[in-house]
């Protein structure tokens, strides 16, 4: 049987072998910080991109809407009511001194009156705010009709998104009734 006999030098080439390995781990884990901060730093990058990124925007188109308007107004005929063109029939846009509605995609969107928005004709305000959806009355610049209620008067109807981006402009009548 044969033995082995180690010597001290074996000894010195192992503990500097270990040294050795020693040393460069201890130089892997100087640069490890670095690159946990290079990659934490790739990662919120990475996020804020995400966040900051809108959704693509999806344009919307009003539809005409059920009668009768005494339910935004609170008042049987009392309101102001928008229609594409001339044609007083078929409005895409109601609206009363605190609430308004659209009908989009089949569905019946109510609106809540921005109190601090300008009032266009009494009981009718310039923004009326949804949760997905705002609607802002605009009067034609060239208009100069006494805007009052029982009259009726050129109108733009812009529909923004929650993003503020514009998604539906239309030109039309605004009749308001008494």
């Amino acid at each position: 049987m044969t033995s082995k006999n180690c010597s001290a030098g074996d000894s010195a080439g192992f503990k500097l072998a270990l040294g050795f390995g020693l040393l460069v781990a201890g130089c892997r884990y100087d640069d490890q910080p670095t690159s946990r901060k290079m990659n934490d730093e790739r990662a919120v990058a990475m996020v804020e991109a995400a966040q900051s990124e809108l959704p693509p925007r999806r344009t919307l188109q009003p539809q005409p809407l059920p009668s009768p308007m005494s339910h935004v107004s609170g008042t049987p005929g009392a309101g102001c009511a928008f229609s594409l063109g001339e044609n007083p029939k078929d409005p895409i846009f109601r609206a009363g001194p605190t609430r308004g509605q659209v009908k989009i995609e089949g569905v019946l969107v109510g609106l809540s009156a921005d109190s601090g928005s300008l009032e266009v004709t009494p009981g009718l305000r310039q923004q009326y705010d949804g949760k997905q959806i705002s609607l802002e009355v605009a009067r034609d610049a060239n208009d100069t009709t006494n805007v009052a209620r029982g009259t009726r008067w050129p109108a733009k109807l812009t529909i923004r998104d929650k993003y503020e981006r514009a998604v539906y402009f239309g030109v039309g009548t605004m009749n308001c009734e008494s």
